[in-house]
């Protein structure tokens, strides 16, 4: 359970930067791990995602199978303050070089 590995690496080391990748699937399975993050409390994560297949998660429609990955996104725990807005702009660069959109919101918010 990664929402519960992260909880724990939290109290013992609160300061620490914490990186989670995961797959965007049409399953919609890391949504799973959003609400376990939530129910743990912690404060400060960053949600950032790239994701190639915009008009057809727009429209609703089902691209393929549960697991064919149109995207990706990462979590960051205590992003640091001086690299936020690089991973912003890294994002916003892919997403025009690769033809896909990017999504930068707190799945938590600052303290």
């Amino acid at each position: 359970d990664i929402a519960s590995a992260v909880a724990a690496a939290c109290k013992r080391f609160a300061g620490g930067v914490y990186v989670i990748w995961y797959p965007l699937l049409p399953a919609k399975r890391h949504l799973a791990l959003f609400q376990g993050l939530k129910r743990a409390a912690i404060p400060n994560i960053l949600r950032l995602e790239f994701d190639r297949d915009t008009d057809n998660a727009a429209a609703g429609v089902d691209s393929g199978t549960d697991m064919q990955m149109h995207g990706s996104g990462l979590l960051v725990v205590n992003p640091p303050w001086h690299a936020r807005q690089a991973m912003i702009d890294s994002l916003n660069w892919l997403a025009t070089a690769l033809g896909g959109a990017a999504h930068v919101s707190w799945l938590t918010p600052e303290r």
